[in-house]
This record gives structure tokens, sequence and C-alpha cells, in this order.
């Protein structure tokens, strides 16, 4: 069951917000669908392994409507709300497209302009930085 509801989407972060909170990184959530509940959650424990994201809330049960080959088709899915810092985006793109289900996944991305400092530090202590991933 191939899914793509569009490719991936980054909106730049806006980095007065960030700063104005003594954040010194850029914090993102990435969406991403998945065909069912445990597609999501394993592509989300290998995810938080690889320590790309560092939570993801999984929405089970979604129905989608989406142009595929010519047609429309509905279909039940799980969505993932991903928290990850955007200069991870490039990796976690990339591990998304090769552990995803669908050959055309939706991964799409949009800054967090304002936020609780003490979670967005959170999220910066949880996720790798980019030069400790290893591939």
């Amino acid at each position: 069951m191939p899914v793509c509801c569009g490719n991936f989407i980054a909106l730049r972060s806006v980095p007065q917000f960030t700063s104005q909170l003594a954040v010194p990184m850029a914090p993102c959530f990435a969406y991403v669908t998945c065909p069912n509940r445990d597609a999501a959650e394993q592509l989300a424990r290998e995810l938080l392994t690889r320590r790309l994201i560092a939570c993801a809330n999984l929405i089970d049960s979604m129905t989608s409507l989406y142009w595929w080959e010519g047609e429309i088709r509905q279909d039940r899915e799980t969505a993932l709300i991903l928290k990850t810092r955007e200069e991870l985006l490039p990796e976690l793109i990339d591990s998304i497209r090769k552990l995803h289900a669908y050959n055309c996944p939706c991964v799409a991305a949009w800054p967090i302009t304002a936020g609780n400092p003490d979670f967005l530090r959170w999220m910066e202590t949880e996720t790798a930085t980019p030069r400790d991933i290893t591939r």
C-alpha cells in the first residue's frame, strides 16, 4: 500500500524566537504517516535509538484520502509527530526513507518558534549532534 502524501517540506526556523528562549538550537517538529501502529512504533523506536528524535507521538487510526497512481484512495494510517532539531533533519529524512514501508513516505517539518525553554533544552539534550551520528 504505497502512499505519497508529500515530499519533505522544511520551513526555516525563526532564530529570533529561539534565541529569546536562550536555546542555541533550532527545534522543530516532523510529521510522518505510517501504514499502521506497529510500523509507526517500530520506526519511532529506531529513530529514538539513533537519537535523531527526542520524542514521538503516535496518532492512531486516522483516515487519509489521497491521489495515488491516477486515482483517489482512502486508507487508515498512523501519524507520527516527531520532536527533533533542524540540523538533524537531513539524517532523519534519509533514515525514514530507508526504513519506511512506503516508497514515497510523507515527511514534512516545521519550526518550533516558541515554547517552554526547559522542554526545548530537553529536546536538545536527548538528540544527537550531527557529529555523533554514525551511519
